[in-house]
Parts: structure tokens; C-alpha cells; sequence
């Protein structure tokens, strides 16, 4: 599917919040790595603003429809939400609102849940 992406001239797009926005900072344009790749960044949902925040922010849906103009969707993009636990409001409903405008992937850590 992201080749298809890229061969058609899409992106790869890369989401998560608190430390799974790091895993989307790593794969973003990196000498040898994949270019045609963005690393969505929202600010309430990034650590340096402070992780108590983070969380509180990823949990909560009241400013979901300011976040959607950071992802600037085209039509051959691909869009992968990374989410430690992949229970929390924002990644989920990233996840479920970009039908309307990508297409999409998650990745979740069933490790987690085996641990605990």
C-alpha cells in the first residue's frame, strides 16, 4: 500500500502523540531514508510542552477539528497513526476520520497488552 502511495506521487504520513510522535520523528526524512514522508506535528499532543499535558490532550476530543488541518491530505497519501496502547481518544479518532480523505494504517503494541 505505501508503495502504491509514493509510486502515484503520495506521502507517507506519520502521527502519534507523546513519546509514539517520536517513532514518526524517526522515520521522517532522514539521509538514506524515505523522502516522501511527513511527520504530522501538533503541538498539545507533543512532549516538550510537558507529558502530564500530552496525555491529558490525547484523551480529549473537544479540539479534534483544530488538529485536522495539520495533516493536508492528497489523494494517493497514506496515513499511519502510531499509538502505544491504541486506546486513547485523539489517535483513535484520527485513525477513524481519515477515511474520509487517505488511506490509513495503525500500529498498536499487542506486546502491552500481553505484559500486563
Amino acid at each position: 500500500m505505501i508503495y502504491q502511495s509514493i509510486e502515484q506521487g503520495g506521502i507517507l504520513q506519520l502521527f502519534g502523540c507523546g513519546h509514539s510522535q517520536l517513532i514518526a520523528q524517526g522515520a521522517y526524512y532522514r539521509a538514506g531514508g524515505l523522502v516522501p514522508a511527513k511527520a504530522v506535528y501538533i503541538e498539545p499532543l507533543m512532549l516538550h510542552k510537558g507529558a502530564a499535558i500530552s496525555s491529558e490532550n490525547e484523551k480529549d476530543l473537544s479540539r479534534i477539528e483544530e488538529y485536522w488541518p495539520h495533516f493536508e491530505f492528497q489523494s494517493h497519501d497514506v496515513l499511519i497513526v502510531i499509538s502505544k496502547r491504541g486506546k486513547n481518544a485523539v489517535p483513535i479518532e484520527i485513525d477513524l476520520g481519515a477515511k474520509r480523505f487517505a488511506l490509513w494504517s495503525s500500529i498498536n503494541s499487542c506486546r502491552y497488552y500481553l505484559v500486563k
